[in-house]
């Protein structure tokens, strides 16, 4: 049985390995290239690209047969077998100048009132918080003499708190407003507010 990871030594040798893979794309599913590239040719290119060591060859056959298999395509180009469904680009535009207007990430109650939590919502979340980002706000807002680190910190703290809520998960608001109380009672004590 092969991995299903390849450890790399570096970034390098993806970025290495990514236009590799562009160019064998190119190769492959380009009709005026005339003598294509096989595995043999794609894995004596990438000899070496990682940090002077080979990549396995399993790894880069199980990429060379995707690749032969399935041609990556860019939005606005119709693949070879004819298919009339073209993705326009006007699409494209439409989505760039939303991600231009869109602003940090805040929640709301229109947001968290909008539709009921689903599944997959819970689901994601439930991955933020086995990530447990409760200890690096902490370190963010006490070990960071920059107010608006702070801040951001801080509204981290009541968007978990919100989220959670939303979600019905007491025991993670129970922390948090703990958290966010006792910070509160050290910068009372401390004259900061």
């Amino acid at each position: 049985e092969e991995p299903t990871r390849v450890p790399m030594a570096s970034s390098d040798t993806i970025f290495i390995l990514a236009f590799s893979i562009i160019m064998l794309n190119t190769d492959l599913h380009n009709p005026g290239v005339k003598k294509k590239m096989c595995l043999e040719d794609f894995v004596r290119n990438n000899r070496g690209i990682d940090g002077g060591k080979d990549l396995p060859q399993y790894f880069l056959g199980d990429i060379f047969e995707a690749i032969r298999d399935d041609e990556i395509r860019l939005h606005g180009s119709s693949n070879q077998a004819g298919d009339d469904q073209v993705i326009d680009d006007f699409f494209w535009e439409g989505i760039l100048l939303r991600s231009e207007s869109i602003d940090a990430f805040s929640t709301t109650e229109r947001l968290l009132s909008e539709a009921p939590p689903g599944t997959t919502e819970r689901d994601m979340f439930q991955v933020i918080l086995d990530c447990q980002p409760m200890p690096m706000l902490t370190l963010c807002y006490e070990s960071i003499p920059d107010a608006a680190v702070a801040m951001q910190a801080m509204m981290g703290f009541q968007d978990l708190a919100r989220i959670s809520a939303y979600f019905d998960n007491s025991e993670t608001v129970s922390g948090l407003v703990r958290t966010i109380f006792q910070y509160c009672c050290r910068a009372a004590a401390g004259g900061t507010v």
